[in-house]
């Protein structure tokens, strides 16, 4: 729940004032997510999916703070697969919201996430 919390405040409100983030917050997030181990970032991609976080990935400020969690989350991970299927995220920021019902995304993160 709390990574949820973190997550929902990092990528923000899609708002332009401040890019919808509190510039002074943003590095404590981060500081939180780089502490994550494999699992707190497979608990990361769960929320990314949950209805209030799933919502904001279609906003392309949102998309913006998304491809930056990512890149903490990827330079933290250990487990190959885990990378590969953040890449996928990386790789297509604005198709994240619906990353979850792609086969090649499922396949890779499989091994940790039951969709």
């Amino acid at each position: 729940m709390m990574v949820r919390t973190v997550l929902t405040c990092r990528i923000g409100r899609g708002l332009t004032y401040r890019q919808g983030v509190s510039p002074a917050a943003s590095p404590m997030y981060d500081q939180f997510l780089s502490m994550l181990d494999d699992d707190g970032v497979v608990q990361s991609i769960i929320s990314f999916y949950s209805p209030e976080l799933n919502s904001k990935l279609q906003n392309a400020i949102c998309q913006q703070h998304l491809v930056s969690v990512l890149q903490t989350l990827k330079g933290i991970t250990i487990a190959e697969r885990l990378k590969q299927g953040l890449d996928l995220l990386l790789a297509h920021p604005e198709k994240a919201f619906r990353a979850r019902h792609d086969t090649g995304f499922k396949e890779l993160t499989s091994p940790f996430i039951k969709w």
